[in-house]
């Protein structure tokens, strides 16, 4: 209805116009207008005359047959354009603005396409970008935790309770930059400091099974990470901080008799040469850490290239190289000295991460669209823990490529039919080289994939299909994996969408064949451990928002299920038969099959945005509920060193509820920024309930003896709950100084078993940006 008001309302305008001009064809290329990148499926049509409608292609191009003198430029995201056409000037660039509507943001990961967010059949959550760079995180993952429904364990992402502890060994939540996975080839483990933090254009969480795009980690979800590429004109940013952390409120835990510091600078230099774009990236970071023996030093540059082929294709390379100096913190050395680590347990690292990626697309005049993606990435960390006859170093090359083949269809350019196909294959490869992995050990994936989106009028459905090889050294795994969903708008601003996906992970180098010492506890591996299945399923409603012209919000509520077969969890436990001092009596971790699992729960979050005279206020929260239990609690799936039958409820330390282990059944997140001329303020919020099921292990002997005060700090801190604050005065067109706050109450954290949060972190920040 919205679109058959303009169209009758341009054609009244141009019924009153004087001015006609003769039949002619006419070209041009629509674009962002703040950005200059080309804008994909825009309806271009003569305002004169509805039917008469072309859509964009892959380069943003369109070539329109026209009576009159007027064309209507329509697409999501964007402000309407009207565009007066001059008789002989039949080559038009047309820019358009963005909307302040947050139904149609758009975004990206969902089906590998732009689509606007009202659309989507899964839920998707974007984080504002001025939130990135005015919280001043040391990494990406400091701010992908205040996302509604996502939580951070060691660096370990958790969507709606999908995932509990495991030490960085696996994932279920795939982390992807520019479309292309960002994970270490042998633990599957999310390298968030080898990604700059000014170089981000945006951040999308997808939640929910995924794997049919996005193949195994993505069992749990995505975090999809956009960067930059150039502006309209040069553009360059400088951002530089420094500051420090706060003494503790427990006297004990203060090991450090001088400051602890954190300093850095980031900076990033994008231009267009020609048909030639160029984005130069670096950061620097000295981050003492507030636990001993933890520090971050590093120092990182990037430079990405792309070349324009004619209007519809793209040639380019994103290369990276990060040098690194820092520590691991496994266990505490008790709860009185929660910032120390465990005798022997610490190591000083010292790492090398290399990323070259060649990319290529281009975009037929048939509608075809071929894209290539390819990624090496080289890990390679040099461990010191002070024992010669221990050896943690270890090192893996990763191979990635994939190929993308995409066609759109609209039959007759009618805006009510059309579809978008999706073809894909995509293989990776890895080798690793360590004593740490129990020697030289070998993986590989190969999959094939297809998805077909419909708009039949209003109502969007998908289907996907995805077929999995999995090969690690001889071991070999099959799996088709399918996924479906629908939307369906009750209204201009009420959509209902119905989702249903499948996942399937597979166990990685490091769960399989890890087997090392840290202090007095081991690692060990599983050369039997099976692949993790699972579904999700979800019903969801967005609702958009307007209040007298100053208020436009978008709220978001979903009931969801995901169900797990052979989940695996990193057990703490006695697992050798040599019980003996030298072998540290046979404690540590293991990454075991638990059995049959189910995570139900509701979620509710929202996004506003507040407009009036020279105040804008924007607001991002959401609160979820998950209930994760074992479906079979009493299932025996292995024994320990002892002989003891193992099942998750004897491994528990809850074994009344049969909840999953390292995991809050309460989740409640905030945002809130507030501009007014030259100055900016915001408040974060964080607040997870109880965790209310550990190991068995962490709190009885024997390992409670080497590892003390794992229950009392349960028992002490109960909850997580976190505030940051932030300040910021712009002093001119180019600098902002400001003031960064986390943790501004100072409280203690339980974080996992054997490890608290930081203690009140202030930075102060200098930015220059150059002037728009």
């Amino acid at each position: 209805m919205r679109l058959i008001q303009r169209f009758l309302f341009c054609a009244l305008v141009l019924t009153l116009s004087v001015n006609t001009v003769l039949a002619q064809t006419c070209r041009g290329k629509v674009v962002d207008a703040k950005t200059g990148r080309p804008l994909i499926g825009a309806h271009v049509l003569e305002a004169a005359n509805s039917q008469n409608l072309v859509i964009t292609d892959h380069a943003g191009a369109f070539s329109i047959n026209v009576q009159s003198n007027a064309l209507l430029v329509v697409h999501v995201g964007y402000e309407d354009s009207l565009v007066y056409l001059l008789e002989g000037h039949n080559e038009l660039l047309v820019g358009l603005r963005g909307t302040d509507d947050l139904l149609d943001q758009i975004v990206v990961t969902g089906n590998k396409s732009e689509s606007a967010l009202k659309e989507m059949t899964i839920s998707v959550e974007r984080i504002n970008p001025k939130i990135i760079t005015d919280k001043n995180p040391s990494s990406v993952s400091s701010i992908i935790h205040q996302i509604p429904g996502v939580n951070m364990v060691d660096g370990q992402v958790s969507i709606r309770g999908g995932s509990g502890w495991s030490y960085g060994a696996g994932s279920r939540v795939i982390v992807l930059v520019d479309g292309v996975p960002l994970m270490s080839g042998d633990a599957g483990q999310a390298l968030w400091s080898f990604i700059t933090v000014d170089n981000i254009e945006e951040i999308e969480v997808v939640k929910g099974a995924s794997s049919v795009l996005y193949g195994s980690a993505a069992l749990n979800g995505i975090i999809s990470i956009r960067t930059k590429w150039t502006k309209a004109k040069p553009y360059t940013s400088v951002t530089s901080f420094g500051g420090g952390f706060s003494a503790p409120r427990e006297e004990s835990w203060r090991w450090s008799e001088r400051p602890l510091l954190r300093s850095g600078a980031r900076v990033l230099h994008s231009r267009r040469m020609g048909q030639n774009e160029l984005v130069l990236n670096g950061e620097w970071i000295d981050d003492d850490g507030f636990r001993k023996g933890d520090p971050d030093r590093r120092i990182q540059g990037g430079v990405n290239w792309r070349r324009r082929i004619g209007e519809q294709g793209r040639v380019g390379i994103r290369t990276k190289v990060l040098l690194n100096k820092s520590g691991s913190f496994l266990l505490w050395r008790n709860l009185d000295s929660a910032y120390l680590p465990l005798e022997g347990s610490n190591t000083d690292n010292a790492n090398l991460r290399v990323a070259i990626d060649p990319f290529f697309s281009i975009a037929t005049k048939n509608g075809w669209r071929h894209q290539i993606n390819t990624r090496y990435l080289l890990v390679d960390n040099n461990v010191d823990n002070g024992d010669t006859s221990v050896d943690q170093s270890n090192r893996s090359d990763w191979y990635f490529a994939e190929y993308l083949l995409q066609k759109r269809w609209n039959p007759n350019n009618k805006d009510w039919l059309n579809a978008q196909w999706s073809l894909g294959v995509t293989g990776n490869y890895t080798v690793t080289r360590s004593p740490l992995f129990s020697g030289d050990q070998t993986a590989s994936n190969m999959a094939a994939f297809t998805q077909i989106r419909n708009n039949f009028g209003p109502f969007s459905t998908e289907f996907g299909f995805r077929f999995e090889e999995y090969r690690l050294n001889d071991r070999i795994s099959r799996k088709p994996i399918l996924r479906g969903g629908l939307n369906v708008p009750l209204t201009k601003s009420t959509f209902l969408r119905f989702s249903y996906g499948e996942g399937f992970r597979f166990p990685t180098i490091a769960e399989t064949y890890i087997s090392t010492t840290v202090g007095p506890v081991s690692v060990y591996p599983n050369v039997e451990l099976n692949p993790e299945i699972g579904s999700n399923v979800e019903v969801g409603l967005t609702q958009g928002f307007q209040i007298k012209k100053r208020w436009r919000g978008l709220l978001n509520a979903a009931v969801f299920q995901m169900k797990y077969d052979d989940m695996v969890e990193f057990t703490f436990g006695q697992w050798s038969s040599l019980i003996t001092p030298e072998n540290n009596f046979g404690i540590g971790f293991k990454s075991i099959n638990t059995g049959p699992a189910k995570i139900s729960g509701f979620e509710i979050s929202g996004t506003a945005v507040y407009k009036h005279d020279q105040h804008q206020i924007n607001i991002q929260a959401g609160y979820v509920f998950s209930n994760p239990v074992s479906e079979q609690p009493d299932l025996i799936w292995g024994k320990d060193s002892v002989g003891k039958n193992l099942s998750y409820r004897t491994t528990s330390s809850d074994t009344v509820s049969n909840y999953l282990k390292y995991r809050s059944r309460h989740s409640a997140k905030l945002d809130l920024m507030w501009k007014y001329q030259k100055w900016e303020a915001g408040i974060s919020g964080r607040f997870n309930s109880k965790v209310e099921n550990v190991d068995l292990a962490f709190i009885t002997p024997p390992i409670s003896f080497f590892v003390p005060g794992v229950q009392e700090s349960r028992d002490l801190y109960p909850y997580g709950l976190n505030f940051d604050v932030r300040v910021f005065y712009r002093i001119n067109q180019s600098f902002r100084v400001g003031l960064v706050t986390n943790n501004i109450f100072n409280r203690e954290r339980f974080i996992r078993p054997a490890d608290m949060g930081g203690p009140r972190l202030m930075l102060l920040q200098l930015r220059y940006t150059t002037p728009e």
